[in-house]
């Protein structure tokens, strides 16, 4: 099968400050074809990259692919691979980083292409003068936002947007309301204390000490981020394009949860229905609250 796909190579960012601008670029040189090479288990006969002005293409022959999603595969493999050595010589990674964007759209892969291909793009509007630029508040949760609305790759997004949620944790106001609910009274602390003291290894003491940081409450994690939400927020159910409504209840935030943690494992893939259609309404609610509307967390 002969397979050809365009790609750019890009730079993550750039820096620029009032006096200085500075960023960084990349060309591939030495263009040469590359045969018989075992990219996990797929046989590839011929990879050559080919220059296309500002662009370039992937030009491969593999016999071993049965169907576009091993072809995509294939090609994403080789792209996280060649981005990596892009980046081993870096000399100002500070002021940008080098990754291949795929152009799967343009993808052609024999006897597997789609009859039709359709391209859209949505516009949207913001009314400037809706924008209220007196007393910005909250900065290191736009920050956060903004991270998460620049980054291209899912997973960044999700550890971006969680962030806002571990961020009203640890607020003075989600403070107070579940300080008294406490998981250990002080007779509990007093034995913990007292058991603390027969350690001879200092670690091993602060390890016993540790269960007694305030976060170890009656409630869990998910108890309390669903009754700060509701209670203090009045955030009681998200809208999900207009159409769909979801409850906030400790069941969606354990999954939301659940899922930030996962993606540490490896062979991990993030379901992209709990990122657009759980995670993302909240955090954007959660914004509204903070940003429009002026609550005061502190």
């Amino acid at each position: 099968m002969r397979i050809i796909c365009p790609f750019e190579i890009k730079s993550s960012h750039k820096y620029s400050d009032i006096s200085y601008r500075h960023g960084n670029k990349l060309a591939l040189t030495d263009l040469k074809v590359v045969q018989d090479i075992n990219i996990h288990g797929n046989i590839v006969q011929e990879l050559q990259i080919v220059r296309k002005e500002e662009k370039y293409e992937f030009q491969i022959i593999c016999t071993s692919c049965n169907d576009i999603v091993q072809v995509k595969s294939l090609l994403s493999d080789i792209a996280e691979l060649i981005s990596f050595y892009m980046n081993v010589n870096n000399t100002n990674p500070h002021h940008g980083t080098y990754y291949i964007e795929m152009d799967f759209f343009d993808l052609k892969a024999e006897g597997l292409e789609p009859p039709v291909k359709m391209g859209m793009t949505t516009e949207d509007r913001l009314n400037v003068s809706s924008v209220n630029f007196n007393d910005i508040n909250h900065e290191e949760i736009l920050e956060h936002f903004y991270e998460g609305a620049r980054t291209e790759l899912p997973k960044s997004k999700y550890f971006h947007w969680f962030t806002i949620l571990e961020y009203l944790e640890n607020c003075e106001k989600y403070t107070q309301l579940f300080v008294k609910d406490r998981l250990f009274d002080d007779e509990d602390v007093n034995k913990v204390r007292q058991l603390a003291k027969t350690m001879g290894d200092q670690r091993k003491k602060d390890i016993v000490l540790g269960i007694l940081k305030p976060k170890y409450t009656i409630k869990n994690r998910a108890q309390k981020l669903a009754e700060f939400l509701n209670d203090f927020f009045g955030i009681a159910e998200i809208n999900v394009l207009h159409e769909y409504f979801f409850s906030v209840n400790v069941e969606l935030i354990e999954e939301i949860i659940k899922t930030r943690h996962k993606l540490y494992h490896k062979g991990v893939q993030l379901d992209e229905k709990i990122l657009w259609f759980k995670l993302y309404p909240i955090i954007l609610d959660v914004m509204k609250k903070l940003i429009i509307e002026k609550y005061d967390i502190s």
